[in-house]
């Protein structure tokens, strides 16, 4: 029964959303999305890549097609995507925006620790690679590298702010405290093999079922 009341009360404390928190509600901190780090000479692929795709392609064999167009522009066709439920939608819309109110960019030169809460890794980074923090949550500020930032493609970028989002959901619907469930869901709704199906199967496991309504049909 749990999951027909969740997004009734995510909706209630959609305010409180906007900002970073822990799952018991109050501020503090959090880790951030991680990457692969690249040199150039190492691999074709973005210098920095989201660890969600970089899993992604490797564990699930998704395709993640590179855009050019602006990440704020990817971010909203993401959000056009998931009104499947609309408040799913809602959600993270809102909490997008909430999110990229509270990111401070680091000065140049500054590297973040890897975040703690990166949960169980099954594969390494290709050889000359290294996995690296691209943010950092600390007291409901979004610390964001800028060197990694800037190495980043536009789709890497709005993936990195989707991870935040959905990550969001988890931590504050389920008390989950690492981000691995997170980067499966946005490796799989960015990959050009995606389902709205498979998106709901990503989080049923935990019980989720989103709004009462799929497709126009109550539950």
């Amino acid at each position: 029964m749990r999951a027909h009341f969740i997004f009734p009360l995510l909706v209630a404390g959609i305010s409180t959303l906007s900002q970073p928190s822990r799952a018991d509600g109050t501020e503090g901190i959090s880790g951030g999305g991680a990457g692969v780090f690249c040199p150039t000479t190492v691999t074709t692929q973005p210098a920095v890549q989201l660890l969600d795709f970089f899993e992604g392609k490797a564990l699930k064999g998704y395709t993640i097609n590179e855009s050019a167009s602006p990440y704020e522009t990817q971010l909203a066709e993401l959000t056009k995507y998931l009104d499947f439920d609309p408040v799913l939608a809602m959600y993270f819309k809102t909490t997008l925006a909430g999110i990229r109110a509270s990111v401070r960019f680091l000065p140049a030169g500054v590297s973040l620790n890897m975040p703690s809460d990166i949960g169980t890794l099954l594969i390494n980074p290709p050889a000359g690679c290294t996995l690296g923090a691209i943010g950092y949550y600390d007291e409901g500020t979004l610390y964001v590298s800028t060197d990694a930032f800037q190495s980043m493609s536009e789709t890497q970028k709005a993936g990195f702010f989707a991870h935040e989002v959905l990550y969001k959901l988890y931590r504050m619907a389920w008390s989950i405290q690492n981000a691995g469930p997170a980067r499966k869901l946005v490796a799989q709704v960015f990959a050009a093999e995606r389902t709205k199906d498979q998106t709901m199967t990503l989080l049923k496991p935990l019980g989720f079922r989103g709004s009462p309504y799929h497709n126009g049909v109550k539950w």
